[in-house]
């Protein structure tokens, strides 16, 4: 017999669980938008986009669509090839007897590489040889060089690509917001690049030195050092990442520095004079390439701050923040030998005369360097810092005992041998331990230093926000002043 919408088959009250919906005097996702109030873009015309030149080029050469390759199909398997599988285990896959079965077009990883090669593209990869010479004198006497290669794209052909790309259509925002959780406008919001003030301040700057209507493209750059040793001896590479602002979410330092010029030179100019480009939204936009981010781990903070890994690369020990202007001042000071090697020194940076930044417009490369939440944070203060201080304290057979004599719980990691024989520590581990550490070394030390460990881990976490609000940055600056 079938039951009645709510009711059983005795007709007595029904006992079962049911969601009543009741207005909610605060919607937790709600929030209120202030938009820039200057003229923030104003657009050239409108023109075919990127992509739809692409697609216009495909049909008047009489190409397939999925061309160079057979069909659809053909062209997901490559793209999860291209993702997922490592060259050497792509020739193997080519040798297959099922592989050779279906008789894809391709027969070869070198094949696969030529036909991806055949793709019409934005940018083309350009080649400069450099000759590095060292301090070491050869056979004839004279200083030894090397020969390395720099592949890079023009970084205004990389920025195109991305504002041309549909994928972005409702990815893309040119609007600046100030975002804020609540009507009256007291709680700020901060989760994307153009809801920060640093964007809202330099579109406002940008009416003394740009045009009216100039549309602002935040560069965001990220690179990260790679070992080649599995490859080629002892080499290592420095792949360079760029995006833009606009979508949302000494020989050695010299070389560097030298190459990253060569690299962004061409963005020198564009951020004074703008460069057309063809947006999605088939317009044509003045843009302004501008650096804005540079994601980068603390090692290489340093290098791009021209200091020594024992220097923070934003502040000086005075507190004061470095600006391009005082270090480019110093290291010209230094050049000319009218500053002592040791004020350079007690200076802590390198000797790097021309850094890549020195010419990029409208950019202060110490306030684009984002914070290094690995090394800075869980290893640098954590572990290196607080466990290690903690460790003294409390001792190393007392903090192990701690740690071994927790009881198991879900979604926590026990660490049941201690740590004080481990070698290897990764951020996981680290990250695993900040969970239980102030559980472990209550009743261990004095009030004043749980209070302390407290607010530095308190502040940890607080720093992993992916959104942040005026409140829980006011947080972030109590938890810190806890700690101190």
């Amino acid at each position: 017999m079938a039951l009645d919408q709510g009711g059983d088959e005795t007709g007595g009250e029904d006992r079962r669980p049911q969601v009543e919906e009741i207005e909610d005097k605060y919607d937790v996702w709600q929030h209120f938008v202030h938009l820039y109030p200057g003229q923030i873009t104003s657009t050239l015309g409108q023109a075919e986009t990127l992509f739809e030149a692409i697609k216009r080029l495909q049909g008047e050469e009489g190409l397939d669509p999925w061309g160079p390759f057979a069909d659809g199909e053909e062209w997901e398997l490559v793209k999860w090839l291209v993702r997922h599988i490592g060259h050497t285990v792509i020739e193997e896959f080519t040798k297959l007897p099922i592989t050779r079965k279906l008789q894809p077009s391709f027969t070869s990883n070198y094949t696969l590489m030529k036909a991806i090669n055949k793709l019409l593209q934005s940018s083309e990869w350009k080649l400069k040889d450099i000759t590095i010479e060292g301090d070491l004198l050869g056979a004839d006497g004279q200083c030894q060089t090397e020969d390395v290669e720099l592949w890079m794209h023009d970084p205004n052909d990389c920025i195109h690509e991305l504002m041309a790309n549909p994928t972005f259509w409702d990815a893309v925002c040119f609007e600046l917001q100030q975002v804020f959780d609540d009507k009256e406008g007291t709680t700020r919001q901060y989760n994307k690049m153009w809801t920060a003030d640093w964007w809202w301040e330099m579109q406002a700057s940008a009416c003394e030195h740009l045009p009216a209507g100039a549309v602002v493209a935040p560069i965001i750059l990220a690179s990260d050092k790679t070992s080649l040793s599995q490859f080629r001896g002892d080499q290592e590479v420095w792949p360079v990442y760029l995006t833009i602002g606009n979508i949302s979410k000494d020989v050695h330092s010299g070389m560097f520095h030298y190459c990253m010029h060569q690299i962004l030179e061409p963005l020198v100019k564009v951020g004074n004079t703008g460069i057309p480009m063809n947006c999605l939204d088939g317009y044509v936009q003045q843009l302004h390439p501008i650096l804005a981010t540079y994601v980068v781990d603390f090692p290489e903070q340093c290098l791009v701050a021209c200091c020594k890994e024992s220097r923070c690369p934003k502040d000086l020990v005075t507190l004061q923040p470095r600006t391009p202007k005082h270090t480019l001042e110093n290291l010209a000071k230094y050049q000319e030998g009218t500053m002592e090697q040791k004020e350079f020194e007690d200076k802590g940076l390198h000797a790097v005369y021309k850094p890549f930044w020195a010419t990029l417009p409208h950019s202060n490369i110490f306030q684009c360097i984002t914070p290094d939440i690995l090394h800075q944070l869980h290893k640098g203060v954590f572990k290196d810092h607080i466990v290690a201080w903690c460790t003294e304290i409390v001792g190393e057979e007392e903090l192990d005992a701690q740690l071994k004599a927790m009881t198991s719980y879900s979604g926590l990691h026990h660490f049941k041998k201690g740590i004080s024989k481990w070698k290897q520590w990764t951020g996981g581990d680290q990250k695993e331990l900040q969970h239980v550490f102030l559980g472990v070394i209550a009743g261990t030390v004095d009030s004043r230093v749980m209070s302390a460990v407290c607010g530095i881990l308190d502040f940890v976490s607080y720093a992993q926000y992916q959104s942040h609000t005026e409140d829980t940055l006011q947080k972030m600056d109590d938890t810190l002043k806890l700690f101190h």
